[in-house]
């Protein structure tokens, strides 16, 4: 059967989706008698197209019929039967089908049959109904990849078809109504004026709620429901000859997606340079054996696909910046901490820019609080830092944090006892639950421990509204969260990832963004920017930050495409228990706190530690350690 698409009806928008209802006979069957062993039965049935102009079916000599062609075959309860007289007549397209096949048989001894199209739909008889079938339903599977072919218009054997009828035992000549069990999607395409490649490689669809692609099991009135499967669809494109389509003019492609109720349906068409565009159709419905065309049009290609794998099944985004605080930025001071529904004391944010750490290049006093001359206390032009910056009432911003210091109180913990985002202090409380009183105690019952679960709210992210300089609003607390010591690991040393530079699965690389030292982090799909120097050493060691140098204006184009930077922010040390702090190895050292504590010492917690010479995703310290924050959050495809 040529599945040829051209003029095609209904509309569907991404603000406005035509609905059509289909009718059709419902058909009540007692199964409990059903025979598992098929009754041999020679047939000589015909099976019937739908002709209402209305139906999803596929369209030639622009009348919107389906003909048969010489070749087809008709899968009926297992076995696959060719076409043979074929009237495509506009009234009723029809195929007769000759041959041995074994019936089902219900209750009352009726025999049933299933059609399906193509034959690949189902399994071949092995002695008895094939298990695809019951006298009510069959399975079938939509793979997670389909290719349209733009040249002659076909998206071969993708418009999946049923038909199915209960006849008296023995009764040879019958027809099938055959029906879509998908709805087709028909995509116009075109790109904005003066785009550099407008050449479409893949449509990629998504769909929070719904499978679009693996196994799915049809009734007797051809309502379909999910079995196993995923959320996403691939479209690959062809202009017959090219893996792409060319959509300077416009184009048009088409798809088959299973039916969707009110579902959100998510579309990121792809460029052959890995550019893509993101479009949604909210709430969309999207009936079986119907056809919904969609305009697309003034497509630019300004997105890369920017993930970062943490676990197998993990993906995430990472924050545009270093988490920030202030005690009185947001007009309040921190002398009250935010409960699970209160209103956060001081002001978060993230940092502006990837490599922004506080104080800048040649000021690093606002996360420390001593006069003393320790050597590394001083910043880097010298100068002795001041007095008393961490404090509840400093005006200005910090970014060092003792671990699980997010403000939050368990109030039935009473070794928890320094939780403020300034705590810098030493002192022990307890040496079996909680030697220094930072974050959960082990005595408390539900808690494991780390900063996840019952003791998520310890979570920087978890807890507290967080202003996005990216998008210029606030964050509502429980977008972001802090990665485990698992995730950092997996994602230095575990995930597959993109080739750059001739290195397979680029993870990292030590650098210098507008002449701060730190890491580059790979997405997972990261591709390199066009006119900009490839970094080298990718996943190496021992090479210091001076390996890749990068402007500020290169570092946009390669932000844009993937890139995350850990910049190098030293850290924050307590050298007296009355909290005397010092801080060390600014622009010599990165770090940044895990949510997992250390199991075997109760003073320790997990961080990811970078010196320029080696990377450690699994380093310990103790937990008034004052090391930074970078939080993630679930990526949504």
């Amino acid at each position: 059967m040529k599945q040829n698409f051209r003029t095609l009806t209904a509309i569907l928008a991404a603000t406005t989706i035509a609905v059509f209802t289909a009718s059709c006979k419902k058909e009540y069957l007692d199964t409990t008698k059903l025979k598992n062993v098929g009754v041999e039965r020679t047939i000589n049935t015909s099976a019937g197209l739908p002709k209402t102009s209305d139906k999803a079916y596929l369209d030639y000599d622009d009348s919107r019929k389906v003909k048969w062609n010489d070749g087809d075959l008709l899968n009926i309860n297992g076995i696959s039967l060719a076409a043979e007289g074929i009237y495509n007549n506009e009234d009723s397209p029809r195929a007769t089908f000759t041959g041995k096949v074994y019936a089902m048989q219900d209750a009352s001894d009726n025999d049933v049959y299933w059609a399906v199209y193509p034959s690949t739909l189902a399994g071949t008889y092995n002695g008895s109904v094939p298990q695809e079938f019951t006298t009510n339903t069959f399975s079938y599977t939509i793979p997670d990849t389909q290719t349209y072919n733009l040249n002659n218009r076909s998206l071969e054997e993708y418009t999946y078809m049923a038909g199915r009828t209960s006849v008296a035992a023995g009764t040879n000549a019958f027809q099938f109504q055959m029906r879509n069990l998908g709805a087709v999607l028909r995509l116009y395409l075109k790109s904005a004026t003066g785009v550099d490649d407008s050449r479409v490689s893949k449509i990629v669809f998504s769909c929070a709620s719904r499978n679009l692609s693996g196994t799915f099991t049809v009734d007797a009135n051809t309502n379909i429901t999910d079995g196993t499967g995923s959320e996403t669809l691939t479209v690959k494109l062809s202009d017959g000859t090219n893996p792409y389509i060319d959509i300077a003019d416009g184009a048009y492609i088409y798809v088959i997606l299973p039916p969707l109720a009110s579902k959100d349906l998510t579309m990121k068409i792809y460029n052959t340079n890995g550019y893509m565009t993101k479009k949604e159709a909210a709430s969309a419905t999207l009936n079986r054996n119907y056809i919904y065309t969609n305009t697309i049009s003034n497509i630019t290609f300004s997105e890369y696909e920017i993930y970062y794998s943490v676990a197998a099944d993990r993906k995430v985004l990472f924050s545009p910046g270093n988490l920030q605080w202030s005690a009185k930025n947001g007009g309040t001071t921190a002398t009250t901490h935010r409960t699970a529904t209160g209103t956060a004391a001081g002001t978060w944010r993230f940092a502006e820019k990837q490599w922004h750490i506080v104080g800048g290049k040649n000021n690093h006093s606002d996360n420390n609080n001593t006069t003393t001359d320790y050597g590394s206390v001083k910043d880097n032009s010298g100068t002795k830092c001041d007095n008393k910056k961490i404090s509840s009432t400093y005006n200005g911003w910090i970014d060092l944090f003792g671990w699980g210091t997010s403000g939050y109180h368990n109030t039935a913990d009473t070794y928890n006892k320094y939780y403020f985002p300034y705590s810098c202090t030493l002192t022990g409380v307890n040496s079996t639950y909680n030697e220094n009183g930072y974050g959960p105690s082990s005595n408390i019952s539900g808690i494991n421990g780390n900063l996840e679960g019952t003791s998520a709210n310890y979570d920087w992210g978890v807890f507290n509204d967080i202003y996005n300089p990216s998008t210029g609003q606030t964050d509502v607390h429980g977008t972001w969260r802090t990665p485990s010591k698992d995730e950092w690991v997996y994602l230095f040393s575990t995930r597959t990832t993109a080739t750059v530079n001739g290195t397979a699965n680029a993870r990292y690389c030590l650098a210098t963004v507008n002449s701060v030292p730190g890491i580059i982090v790979f997405s997972d799909k990261y591709i390199q920017p066009s006119g900009i120097a490839a970094p080298t050493r990718i996943n190496e060691d021992g090479y210091g930050y001076a390996t890749n140098s990068y402007s500020g204006d290169n570092w946009t184009a390669m932000e844009k495409a993937g890139c995350l930077f850990l910049p190098a922010n030293g850290y924050r040390y307590c050298i007296t228990s009355s909290g005397s702090v010092e801080l060390w190895h600014i622009y010599e050292h990165v770090n940044y706190w895990s949510t997992t504590t250390y199991t075997s010492n109760i003073q320790r917690a997990y961080y990811l530690n970078i010196t320029g010479l080696h990377v450690k995703a699994n380093a310990d310290d103790v937990k008034y350690f004052g090391g930074g924050v970078r939080l993630i959050k679930p990526y949504v495809e």
